[in-house]
């Protein structure tokens, strides 16, 4: 019969500290991106995509910096994190940053 090795209660300590480190670390990083979101947000359409561009940092960050707040889940960042947006909405302009152009014309890649 096998036995399992016991941890050494160091280890369990050091792990402990590393993710305190790395929560404090999260919700700076997350605080830093809601105050430039903020920020952005009024200077109206000229930082448009500064704007979108960080939001997204945001979301597809690893793991995502919304996890770091008190958000149960994507969608409750996106109502409550300053965007004032349903995930819809938010969909729907991520793609229009994407492929409309200037001219109102659409450009596939």
């Amino acid at each position: 019969m096998a036995t399992a090795k016991k941890r050494k209660a160091s280890s369990n300590k050091t792990l402990t500290t590393d993710l305190q480190a790395a929560a404090k670390a999260g919700e700076k990083k997350l605080s830093a991106a809601l105050q430039r979101i903020g920020k952005l947000r009024g200077q109206g359409t000229e930082a448009f995509d500064e704007l979108w561009e960080q939001v997204r940092d945001v979301l597809e960050a690893d793991p995502p910096l919304w996890r770091h707040g008190d958000y149960k889940a994507e969608a409750d960042f996106i109502r409550r994190g300053g965007l004032r947006r349903s995930g819809r909405q938010l969909c729907r302009e991520h793609w229009s940053q994407l492929y409309v152009r200037d001219d109102k014309s659409v450009q596939f890649r």
